[in-house]
């Protein structure tokens, strides 16, 4: 039998035109559709000749056969078919080329040919891919801004992954942006596997979709790679017929791999077959699933799956604060391990501590930090070497320490004989053996005029207190000198707070969906030692600003969750669940609980109360000492957030933005009033001397800074925010006696607070 090379997105329609009358005229004459089928080859390429593989799973979509001893398959098809795709077997490399899309009008089709190569390596052996999400690509110029991002320095990586899997929303919406994040995957010297997202569009398509099947893969997919099976699943469309297909390959072969989903985020299968496939998952004891959609990084506990979010790919670069993409190894036995990339970096190297101009102070020990990052490659070693600025020799060298990030740290102590100048050198060494080097001019004086932070100044919650002021009583000094630096790679959304001596920052848990967790940390304020970490099982993160009355503390953990803890000990007090909402229950007996991505508003205590609440979901008045709730509402959706948006509280009233801004009565969570101030924002509100502040960017029209009679809800004053974009983010007010201040687009706002 002659050899046919795949020729992808095109195959003739080998009916004579008289067969095809003769079909038709059957047809019109009897009613009966005739049967519509497909064949072909299946080979197996490894580079010096073509052999036929025998067993090998071919798919419409719909049913499923097999290969026989000649690699030959046929396939009848359903009148719904779009394509006919395979599943690669074992030992064999997955390919992008793993479908035809089927002419509509066919009837026999024959020579639609697949051909695939042996894996490059030993079956057994761990394997790295990458995952990305959200590229929203909206021009053109995207196209060589990713490459120099990401493709780039996947290409220098040392061990080459595998394999690229996006999970979705690579355009915004129109044919011609899909095609510009097509070239953009074309630039990969690696197969590349998409799924649809919710922006994975084209509104002059007969059926979203279609395009992506036209340019990337099947709206649903399998490929396996080693012991792994990947099924891909689209948002929405085709959501039974992708569960149906699912069910019935899995009962082929499941039993044989590890499987691992791919999707643009749990929703998007919704009520229609959500439970089917998280039941079918934990049937087969499934590895892993990937997503994207909420353009946030974590690693949770999916309804007992251990699943992986990852953030924009693009919106992200050059951010060292918020990673791009994953770099996840598969190992033998099902494990699934996340490495969270930043983009666009190659031997990125600065010192960060000292600041600039700040001094080096003689007989005082002083933290050194320093940010080394590649890209592509792992930091493995980085000191600092202080050097005579005259004679260049050596006055002390420090190799630094690392947790896994970006960050080194360190301390220096300068001597007393040390000149008034000298030169801090860094050295960074890579895994490839190549060195960085950079130097700064350091000057050293006396410790005389040094300002430290100071002690028994609480600032215990969001903003400082309940009111949300954002300002302190104590006057600080600059310049300032860090006192101590504690590393830890997870911190992120949430901002330390200081009570009864001691530093609480909540962590962001990047790590492992199964296994406990330490998402606060306690440490000392004078020394910044570790005190106490407190865990959490099930992937959950604390990605919100804690509370603490230096006694206990409570933090409302991503899911909804609430614990409260011990500030002293560190251990667990109460915790309630109230706040975790579930997948509907009329939909699944259990429930699903698949939002745990959300972000969650900073809580706030007062005289023995805590309060909880964001935006349109707010939860409650809670005793500090029991866990009674006094009071608590459900929310009806989950409330995603990138700030600390949360509620601010006079002696009288709760004020919250939502779809109005309101004051609630804090002892029965009733409303007391409300005024329209557009839609709520994403910035909390702030009260002082009986005035509400707001700021609200957040929609056209209306963007303003409103002042509001805290008792009544009269708007007192509002102030136009000119020469903004549309969605952007802002900072909280916060308010002192005589200005309001926020910034925005990296500019700094000081209105009146009177008019």
């Amino acid at each position: 039998m002659k050899m046919k090379k795949i020729k992808v997105l095109s195959r003739r329609l080998l009916l004579s035109s008289s067969m095809l009358c003769a079909a038709l005229l059957l047809l019109a004459a009897h009613s009966v559709q005739a049967v519509q089928e497909a064949s072909g080859n299946i080979y197996l390429d490894d580079g010096h000749n073509q052999a036929p593989l025998e067993n090998v799973l071919v798919t419409d979509g719909y049913t499923f056969v097999r290969t026989d001893e000649s690699g030959y398959y046929e396939i009848e098809l359903r009148a719904e078919a779009r394509w006919v795709a395979f599943v690669n077997p074992g030992g064999t490399m997955p390919t992008e080329n793993l479908y035809e899309l089927l002419p509509e009008d066919r009837e026999r089709i024959e020579g639609i040919d697949f051909i695939v190569e042996p894996l490059p390596h030993e079956s057994g052996e761990p394997f790295r891919f990458v995952h990305h999400s959200d590229l929203h690509f909206s021009r053109e110029a995207q196209i060589e801004r990713s490459y120099d991002a990401i493709v780039r320095h996947v290409h220098r990586m040392p061990d080459r992954p595998a394999f690229v899997i996006d999970s979705g929303d690579v355009s915004n919406d129109t044919r011609q942006r899909m095609k510009w994040a097509r070239e953009m995957f074309d630039c990969y010297e690696l197969p590349c596997f998409v799924v649809k997202g919710n922006h994975d569009q084209d509104d002059q398509d007969e059926y979203r979709g279609q395009t992506m099947e036209e340019l990337f893969q099947p709206l649903y997919f399998a490929f396996t790679y080693d012991s792994y099976l990947f099924l891909n699943f689209p948002w929405i469309a085709f959501a039974s017929e992708s569960v149906d297909w699912a069910e019935k390959l899995l009962e082929e072969i499941g039993e044989d791999y590890h499987i691992v989903v791919n999707q643009h985020h749990w929703w998007g299968l919704r009520r229609n077959r959500l439970p089917d496939l998280v039941e079918l998952l934990l049937e087969y004891n499934a590895a892993g699933a990937l997503s994207g959609h909420y353009h946030s990084n974590q690693v949770m506990d999916i309804n007992g799956i251990a699943s992986f979010a990852v953030t924009a790919a693009d919106g992200y670069t050059r951010d060292l604060a918020m990673p791009s993409f994953n770099i996840i190894t598969a190992y033998p036995d099902g494990t699934l391990e996340a490495d969270y990339r930043n983009a666009g970096f190659e031997k990125h190297l600065d010192l960060i501590s000292p600041a600039d101009n700040a001094p080096l102070r003689r007989n005082i020990t002083l933290p050194v930090q320093v940010n080394a990052y590649d890209t592509a490659l792992a930091v493995e070693q980085v000191i600092v070497n202080v050097i005579d600025v005259e004679d260049r020799a050596e006055l002390k060298s420090v190799t630094l320490y690392n947790n896994g990030g970006h960050a080194w740290a360190g301390s220096i102590t300068a001597a007393e004989d040390w000149p008034d100048a000298v030169i801090v050198g860094i050295e960074a060494k890579d895994e490839m053996g190549d060195t960085w080097h950079i130097e700064r001019r350091v000057q050293v004086s006396d410790p005389e005029g040094m300002a430290f932070p100071e002690s028994g100044d609480d600032w215990g919650m969001y903003q400082g207190g309940a009111g949300r002021t954002g300002a302190r009583n104590q006057n600080i000094s600059p310049p300032l000198q860090p006192a101590w630096v504690y590393l830890n790679r997870n911190f992120g959304l949430s901002a330390p707070i200081v009570a009864g001596e001691r530093v609480f920052a909540g962590v962001m848990n990047n790590e492992t969906a199964t296994e406990p967790f330490p998402t606060i940390v306690a440490l000392d304020f004078e020394s910044g030692e570790e005190l106490w970490g407190h865990e959490v099982a099930g992937g959950r993160s604390v990605r919100n600003t804690l509370a603490s009355d230096g006694q206990r503390l409570v933090a409302q953990l991503c899911d909804g969750k609430i614990i409260c803890v011990d500030a002293v000990t560190g251990e667990r007090l109460w915790e309630d669940e109230y706040m975790v909402r579930n997948f509907e229950r009329k939909y699944h007996p259990a429930g699903l609980s698949f939002n745990q991505i959300f972000l969650r508003g900073s809580p706030m205590i007062e005289e023995n109360r805590a309060f909880f609440g964001l935006r349109h979901a707010y939860a409650a008045t809670a005793e500090l000492q029991s866990g009674e709730f006094l009071w608590r509402r459900i929310p009806p959706r989950g409330s995603r957030s990138w700030a600390n948006a949360s509620w601010a509280k006079s002696e009288n009233y709760l004020f919250r933005p939502a779809g109005t801004f309101q004051a609630l009565d804090p002892q029965t969570g009733n409303t007391i009033w409300e005024t329209d101030v557009n839609r709520g924002g994403e910035a909390g509100p702030v009260y002082r001397n009986n005035r509400v502040f707001y700021a609200n960017p957040y929609d056209r029209p209306g963007w303003a800074v409103h002042a509001m009679n805290a008792e009544s809800g009269d708007i007192l004053w509002q102030t136009p925010i000119k020469d903004v974009q549309a969605y952007q983010h802002m900072s909280s007010p916060a308010v002192d006696k005589q200005y309001v201040y926020f910034a925005m687009q990296g500019r700094l706002f000081a209105l009146n607070k009177e008019d």
